[in-house]
């Protein structure tokens, strides 16, 4: 699919578990992708599954400032 990443990123303090923290770096260096980049694809292919499924999931950007 194709999978929009928006413009504006939101840092975020993500803490993983070892094993995932490495098996993600392993297949961002296969895919030519920093680690960051590979979570941000994975997530964006997961949520795009599940809408998918479950309908689209509205968003409202002022929730961020909430």
């Amino acid at each position: 699919g194709d999978f929009t990443l928006a413009t504006t990123k939101i840092p975020t303090m993500l803490r993983l578990p070892e094993d995932l923290h490495l098996k993600t770096k392993k297949i961002a260096q296969i895919e030519c992708r920093s680690v960051n980049a590979e979570i941000e694809y994975i997530l964006a292919k997961y949520i795009s599954n599940y809408e998918s499924e479950n309908g689209s999931l509205p968003i409202n950007t002022d929730e961020l400032y909430e």
